[in-house]
C-alpha cells in the first residue's frame, strides 16, 4: 500500500510542482527535510543500540523505524527533486540559509543510509513491493520464471548483482540533485580538494589514507599575496 503511495506522488503530485508560486522552502522543505533527518538519526541510534547491546534493543522497533524513513523520505524526496530541478540555478546564483539547510539534512540523511544495514534493507524491500504495485496496475512487467532466474545467477556471477542492488536509491538521487548547491558554498581552493578527493575515490584508495590527505591540505596556510 505505501508503494501505491508513492506511485500517486510521482503521477499527480510531482508534476503539480512547477506550477508552486510560492517559496515553500522556508516553511515547508526545510522543515521536512530536518524532520527526516532527526528520524534517520533516531532509527540509526537505535540500530547502533541493538548491534553493541542486542540484549536491551528491539529488532522489531529497529526495523519498523527505517521502514516508516524510507516510507516518508519516499514520499518526500521526488517532490524535493522536482523542485531542486526548478530552482537550482536560482539558488546557485542567490544563496541562501534556507537551500543550504536542505542540502545539508539530505547530505546527513545520505550519511546514515551509507552506514545503515537497516535503512539500505528496507529500502531495497520498498523497492521491491513497488514493483510488485506497478505491474499490478499495469504500469511495468515483473520478470518471473525461468529466463529472470537465469539472468539473475548470470549478473550473480559477473558480480554485478551486489554491486548495482543500492545504485537505484532515491537517497542518492536525491543528494545528486543538491550537490551543486552544497559545493556552491567553497572556494577554488576548497573545490580543488573534493576534486582530488573523488579522483582518489574513483581510484579505489583507502579511505583513511584519503582523510589524511585532506586533513593535510586543511592545515596548510592560505598563500595571501600582496
Amino acid at each position: 500500500m505505501s508503494s501505491l503511495i508513492f506511485l500517486s506522488i510521482l503521477v499527480f503530485a510531482v508534476p503539480l510542482i512547477q506550477h508552486v508560486t510560492c517559496d515553500p522552502v522556508k516553511d515547508y522543505l526545510l522543515p521536512i527535510a530536518e524532520r527526516l533527518r532527526k528520524m534517520g538519526e533516531k532509527a540509526y541510534k537505535e540500530e547502533e543500540r541493538q548491534r553493541t547491546h542486542p540484549d536491551d534493543a528491539d529488532e522489531g522497533t529497529v526495523a519498523e523505524d527505517n521502514a516508516r524513513l524510507v516510507r516518508d523520505v519516499y514520499a518526500f524526496f521526488p517532490i524535493l527533486m522536482k523542485y531542486t530541478d526548478l530552482h537550482r540555478a536560482k539558488w546557485l546564483k542567490t544563496p541562501t540559509w534556507e537551500s543550504d539547510g536542505v542540502y545539508e539534512n539530505v547530505a546527513v540523511i545520505f550519511k546514515i543510509w551509507s552506514l545503515s544495514q537497516h535503512f539500505k534493507r528496507e529500502e531495497l524491500n520498498y523497492q521491491a513491493q513497488f514493483e510488485e504495485d506497478l505491474a499490478m496496475v499495469g504500469g511495468g512487467e515483473m520478470k518471473t520464471g525461468k529466463a529472470a532466474i537465469a539472468e539473475r545467477k548470470k549478473k550473480r556471477r559477473e558480480g554485478q548483482a551486489k554491486k548495482d542492488k543500492h545504485a537505484n536509491s532515491i537517497v542518492i538521487a536525491c543528494l545528486k540533485r543538491l550537490l551543486p548547491v552544497g559545493l556552491n558554498v567553497f572556494g577554488g581552493r576548497e573545490l580543488d580538494i573534493v576534486q582530488q578527493c573523488k579522483e582518489k575515490f574513483l581510484a579505489r584508495e583507502n579511505e583513511e589514507k584519503i582523510r589524511e590527505f585532506i586533513r593535510e591540505l586543511l592545515e596548510i596556510p592560505v598563500q595571501v599575496c600582496f
